[in-house]
């Protein structure tokens, strides 16, 4: 059932089941959950990762209403960047709401986005929610991948859920449109 779902068998019943053969060349699919530096390594580059930024901040107004809470909640903010064999591909910008007591000090922020959000107490996240997009690039992240400003990339803003409906993180991600071939499978019904 799931090699079916994932689009990469289809079987029918009286019929042979079949391969996607053309699967294999969709190396960062964006229907699916999956570490950047596993994408960065299955294309066959060595992957690295940056901590750019780490703090505290108050939710704006818009931030507040994709996380479900009043504006001015406090959330630990982290800037992430991600290269391909030394070559910026990837930032990330991840907000988590800090919960009533908790402290971001004591958290490694250079850990997974899911390791982190149960790390500050927060409920394991089971969807994520994305929306793709693009966007001209401005400071710092144009600086940040090394592109100049008004660079067209790739973004992918996405809320982590939890199986009780919490919203757990809001992330924002800004991919070099020219470092990899994103895709989806769709099945044909």
């Amino acid at each position: 059932m799931r090699l079916e779902a994932e689009g990469l068998i289809n079987k029918r019943q009286g019929a042979e089941t079949a391969v996607n053969r053309a699967a294999v060349e969709i190396a960062a699919r964006l229907d699916q959950q999956v570490d950047n530096e596993e994408i960065i390594e299955a294309m066959g580059r060595k992957a690295s990762m940056d901590i750019l930024e780490a703090d505290v901040i108050a939710l704006n107004e818009d931030d507040s209403t994709a996380l479900e809470l009043t504006e001015g909640s406090k959330a630990l903010r982290v800037a992430k960047r991600w290269r391909a064999d030394g070559v910026p591909v990837l930032v990330a910008i991840n907000l988590i709401p800090l919960l009533q007591g908790e402290k971001p000090a004591d958290a490694d922020v250079g850990q997974s986005l899911f390791r982190l959000v149960q790390r500050l107490g927060h409920q394991r996240v089971e969807w994520e929610l994305a929306w793709p997009s693009a966007t001209n690039l401005q400071p710092p992240v144009s600086d940040w991948l090394e592109q100049p400003p008004g660079r067209a990339a790739l973004t992918l803003e996405m809320v982590g859920v939890s199986r009780a409906g919490h919203r757990a993180y809001l992330a924002t991600e800004f991919h070099v449109p020219t470092a990899f071939r994103y895709g989806l499978i769709r099945s044909v019904r």
